[in-house]
């Protein structure tokens, strides 16, 4: 069996880095990679994004409401500029998808040392789901997985990749450092603002989060358009939000 985590999107990331990566997930439930996809590519991927929104006119949520968080949070969802399934649309988000050197990262949280069918070497996870969205709205106080489990294990991570600046005054991903070991759901309501941590990224960023912590998106104030890309990684075992059979039959 033969695997390449090699990515031209992507910078490569050293053995100290991974390490720290790994830590900081495990330990703070996050870490930010700076600067991870290459200027290059940036436009690139944007123009992609906007080429595909071009022609679907944001209707990815039309007719499927049901599959939206219910309350606050998919109210705000459902009123944003949103792209599901990212690879079916272009073989560039295939390949930011299923390779990196941020896999690294994740295999040494997400693998499953007993698998067994793929050499632990590999990744044995799943790319669980791939979306881009433009946050016009603020997202409440929340986390991405129904299962809560306390403690360390996790069995599924996220990926948040600004494609332009982010602050506190257009959308930018809002964190509670280490609460991904609660076993909790947070509560928006009752959220202290003090624990909160306002990130400031800029183009090429990817944050890696465990998909338990506590995180939110501050208001676009400025009503830029940024994209982000949204990642989701999970264990083998977790059904994914594709379709891969009937998506890729055809796919040449």
């Amino acid at each position: 069996m033969t695997y390449s985590y090699h990515c031209e999107i992507y910078k490569p990331i050293d053995t100290e880095a991974i390490a720290k990566g790994t830590y900081e997930i495990k330990s703070l439930g996050y870490t930010i990679l700076k600067n991870y996809v290459s200027n290059n590519y940036i436009n690139q991927v944007t123009n992609e994004l906007v080429r595909i929104h071009s022609f679907i006119k944001d209707d990815s949520f039309k007719g499927f409401e049901s599959s939206l968080p219910r309350g606050d949070q998919g109210e705000c969802l459902k009123n944003d500029i949103n792209i599901c399934h990212l690879p079916i649309y272009s073989k560039i988000f295939i390949n930011m998808g299923l390779n990196g050197d941020h896999l690294k990262i994740l295999k040494n949280i997400l693998n499953d040392i007993h698998y067994q069918l793929i050499p632990n070497k590999f990744p044995n996870f799943i790319l669980a789901q791939m979306n881009a969205r433009i946050g016009l709205n603020n997202l409440p106080c929340h986390n991405d997985v129904r299962l809560q489990m306390p403690g360390e294990k996790t069995f599924s991570v996220q990926g948040f990749l600004a494609l332009d600046e982010l602050s506190e005054k257009n959308g930018t991903l809002k964190l509670v450092p280490k609460t991904h070991t609660s076993g909790s759901y947070p509560n928006h309501k009752t959220t202290n603002e003090s624990e909160v941590l306002n990130l400031s990224l800029n183009s090429g960023d990817l944050v890696l989060f465990d998909s338990r912590l506590h995180h939110a998106t501050a208001t676009n104030n400025n009503h830029d358009h940024v994209w982000t890309i949204l990642y989701t990684y999970r264990s083998w075992w977790v059904k994914p939000q594709f379709d891969f059979w009937r998506y890729f039959e055809n796919y040449t």
